[in-house]
């Protein structure tokens, strides 16, 4: 494993430690939830939060992308002159 893929593999396992204890810290809090206007662990607001963000950076993500390889693409295919074309000699001027 190089070192690069074992910093990685450790910043994520730290992550999900720090996760987890944020998790049960906060488990018996509860807020109040605007659209909804009841009480609502922390936690789960908190991860359906994040969740929602994920998922409007992937469709953002992904429509740049998208509208990238369409201007990388071009209107016009190149147009290429028959064999015939090719190999025939030009005639000069008279």
């Amino acid at each position: 494993m190089n070192r690069q893929a074992a910093l990685a593999t450790l910043a994520l396992v730290l992550l999900a430690v720090f996760v987890t204890a944020f998790a049960l810290i906060n488990y018996n809090n509860s807020v109040k939830v605007w659209p909804l206007m009841t009480y609502h662990p922390l936690t789960l607001v908190i991860g359906i939060s994040f969740a929602l963000g994920a998922i409007v950076s992937g469709l953002l993500v992904s429509l740049l992308h998208h509208q990238r390889m369409l201007a990388a693409t071009p209107n016009e295919p190149d147009i290429v002159p028959p064999a015939s074309e090719q190999k025939r000699p030009h005639a000069g001027r008279i």
